[in-house]
């Protein structure tokens, strides 16, 4: 009879044990859904559900946009943000934090994703420059040819507004004569630069879809064949020790990483802006390009990190940096801060560059396209024989 009891109190306990166990099991998965990490594990910063400004489709003014203020040091340390680059997130960011376009006058969407898309900044009058690249590197025809494909090279140039009829009208007809321009809903000023850097970001990566995606100025000469191979060395993994999910390539200055503190220089950062001592590395605005996917990473930044006008190439360094980005230094990028004119320049040497800073009118530009074009034609003579 005791025997029988013991046992009978032995299944009780047993019983209670397994209940108590599987309330235990219970509570924790309960916990664990409703404390998951947000999509910003070190900030614990959500996106807005709604945009700060409300949204406008006429000329705005360039803080419309504004974001949230992250990241005051830059140390190997730090946790980076980890982002969920989905379509329906970065959609949702190109509509609210990323400036409109005229989508009539505007370059129309790809039809077909290209390989690499050439994004240029432009002011509105700078109508010789934007034909100086027409005739020389912005022109795809030589590699749709030798491809036989239209999906290779596409130059788009991102154009503001200046107020003025004769200008604002004359670009209109450009825009519709030849439907590379991208026209920004901004008025034409240095402060709407980084503005015009993130809807060409924007739209080649997201929009377009290019498999690469380059940034540059219009005073820049781009030695369309040393770049050409580069990307396709990138996308077909030759140059295998560049992770083409953090690709980022450029000319990346030693110095400029102290924010300018005196409010008459154009390079003005304020505390309000900045507050931090120094800026992470960056690629120099005049030329760089990266993957889709590094553009998409850098996308997914920006309501994180508060918006500095004027200054484009920092600010993406300082969205890269927030995603574990770091730039990756290319000597063939040259950035001149004195007259090209002076320099001597040969077949070989431009032949060796990729991109050329400080090429301020059309002449030298299609000169600069000559003296390389011969030496790029000499240098597949040679290696066919």
């Amino acid at each position: 009879m005791s025997l029988a009891c013991g046992l009978r109190r032995n299944r009780e306990v047993i019983a209670a044990v397994i209940v108590l166990a599987f309330i235990t099991t219970a509570w924790f998965i309960l916990v664990t859904l409703n404390t998951q990490p947000s999509i910003l594990p070190s900030y614990q910063k959500q996106c807005p559900s709604q945009p700060s400004r409300q949204e406008s489709t006429s000329i705005a003014s360039v803080n419309d946009y504004t974001t949230v203020a992250i990241n005051e040091t830059f140390d190997n340390e730090q946790n980076f943000i980890t982002l969920e680059s989905h379509e329906d997130t970065i959609k949702w960011i190109g509509n609210h934090y990323v400036a409109k376009y005229d989508q009539k006058l505007s370059v129309k969407s790809c039809k077909h994703p290209p390989l690499l898309v050439l994004a240029i900044n432009s002011a509105a009058n700078h109508f010789n420059r934007r034909s100086g690249i027409r005739k020389t590197w912005g022109n795809p025809t030589e590699f749709n040819i030798r491809f036989e494909s239209k999906n290779l090279w596409k130059v788009i140039f991102i154009v503001g507004r200046t107020g003025s009829k004769v200008i604002d009208e004359r670009v209109d007809k450009e825009a519709k004569n030849h439907g590379d321009l991208l026209m920004i809903n901004l008025k034409e000023h240095h402060k709407s630069l980084t503005d015009k850097t993130l809807l060409g970001m924007y739209w080649a990566s997201q929009i377009c879809r290019s498999q690469f995606y380059y940034k540059g100025d219009d005073d820049v000469w781009v030695n369309k064949w040393r770049l050409f191979d580069l990307i396709i060395k990138l996308n077909v993994r030759i140059e295998s020790n560049i992770d083409l999910s953090s690709c980022w390539i450029g000319f990346v200055s030693s110095i400029n990483h102290v924010p300018i503190r005196n409010k008459k220089s154009k390079y003005y950062v304020s505390y309000e802006d900045f507050n931090g001592e120094r800026f992470p590395r960056f690629c120099s605005g005049f030329g760089y390009f990266m993957s889709r996917e590094t553009a998409s990473k850098v996308i997914t930044s920006v309501p994180y990190v508060k918006k500095i006008p004027g200054i484009d190439d920092v600010y993406i360094g300082l969205l890269a940096n927030n995603t574990g980005i770091q730039p990756i230094h290319n000597p063939r990028f040259h950035i001149r801060t004195y007259d090209v004119n002076k320099l001597i320049y040969n077949g070989k040497i431009l032949y060796e560059t990729i991109a050329e800073h400080g090429v301020h009118n059309s002449q030298l530009m299609i000169k600069f396209q000559q003296m390389a074009r011969r030496r790029h034609i000499a240098f597949m003579k040679d290696d066919k024989r």
